[in-house]
């Protein structure tokens, strides 16, 4: 009986538990409401590049340099001729003089008209004439070019490593830590949809700035700007071959006349030629220079892109961390709401 009895008790006792009403899962919350107003970034304006300004080399031939040629030319004793020929003396002998003149076979002077160098022992006596302060006068000015306000020079330059980085065109979701539920996944899926919409339109405007950067920047070419530049160093060649042409038929004619003797007709043939080397010269270096500044125009024309570029990548950035700083905020807030009803354990 008492068996019997502890049986009933039993059953009676398993009968209670499986009568109990089961527990229900929490329901899971519509986290898409808090994300309806969600908006693509507002569209962006671009920047516009700064203005590369520059200044094109320069030769300013020397007002004693013009009168001495002007004088030669005219085949007469002029008073910028008797000038000269002092000045010459000062600097060297007729006999040193004649040597030079001497010197400009026409196979040298074929080789200065194209732009060439001067034989070396030649190149020394032209050297030497120009470093004398008796002729320091008749010396072209060569005044380097210049971009943005800086000259250009024919010295190397040491290249630039602070090159600016291109910010990334998206940005990694933010991770949301913890033990996943049904319900943090339904809030993360809400927060990851918004989100999209952001990254979307932030991949959009991305692309439209490293687009325009790189379609501005294949059209940056210094080719037209060399050949100005080539087509100039062309043009002074073939003056200074013309104004050395006349000077030595000037000169000849004076010696035929009898106007100068022949040591001043030797020092101002040298002179005659001297003067178209240190011209040749003068405006080869002004012609590199202005290559060289064509260049750095380019260069200057990049950077003043990759200038807005990198600015307008940060507008774009600063905006999308803006936006998406609350949207991550509902969604923690969401989870530790997913958490305190126990459906995170």
């Amino acid at each position: 009986m008492k068996a019997l009895s502890l049986g009933l008790a039993m059953c009676l006792v398993v009968g209670l538990y499986n009568c109990k009403p089961k527990e229900t899962e929490p329901e899971v919350p519509n986290f898409g409401k808090e994300f309806e107003n969600v908006k693509p970034l507002p569209a962006i304006t671009q920047s516009t590049p700064a203005a590369v300004t520059t200044t094109p080399a320069k030769v300013e031939v020397s007002a004693a340099a013009t009168a001495a040629a002007t004088g030669l030319a005219s085949g007469t004793v002029t008073a910028a001729v008797t000038s000269t020929a002092t000045d010459m003396a000062k600097a060297v002998s007729p006999e040193k003089a004649t040597s030079i003149a001497a010197a400009f076979t026409p196979a040298v002077l074929t080789t200065l008209s194209s732009g060439g160098a001067l034989p070396a022992s030649l190149q020394a006596d032209i050297n030497a004439l120009k470093s004398n302060a008796a002729l320091a006068a008749y010396l072209p000015k060569v005044t380097a070019p210049t971009v943005n306000g800086a000259p250009v020079s024919l010295l190397i330059e040491k290249g630039d490593n602070n090159n600016a980085e291109s910010l990334p065109l998206s940005y990694p979701s933010f991770v949301t830590t913890g033990v996943s539920s049904e319900c943090t996944d339904a809030s993360d899926a809400a927060y990851a949809a918004a989100k999209k919409i952001l990254d979307d339109s932030k991949i959009a405007q991305d692309k439209l700035v490293n687009d325009t950067y790189n379609t501005a920047a294949a059209a940056v070419s210094s080719t037209s700007c060399k050949s100005t530049v080539t087509a100039g160093l062309t043009a002074n060649l073939a003056a200074a071959k013309t104004v050395l042409d006349a000077g030595i038929a000037g000169v000849s004619k004076m010696i035929t006349d009898k106007t100068v003797t022949e040591a001043n007709g030797a020092l101002l043939k040298a002179f005659a030629y001297s003067n178209y080397a240190i011209s040749v010269e003068a405006f080869k270096t002004s012609a590199d220079q202005g290559t060289k500044a064509c260049d750095a125009e380019g260069t200057a024309k990049i950077a003043a892109l990759k200038a807005v570029q990198t600015k307008d990548l940060g507008t774009i950035k600063t905006a999308y961390d803006a936006a998406v700083a609350p949207l991550k905020a509902i969604n923690e807030a969401n989870i530790k709401k997913c958490h305190d009803q126990g459906q995170g354990n």
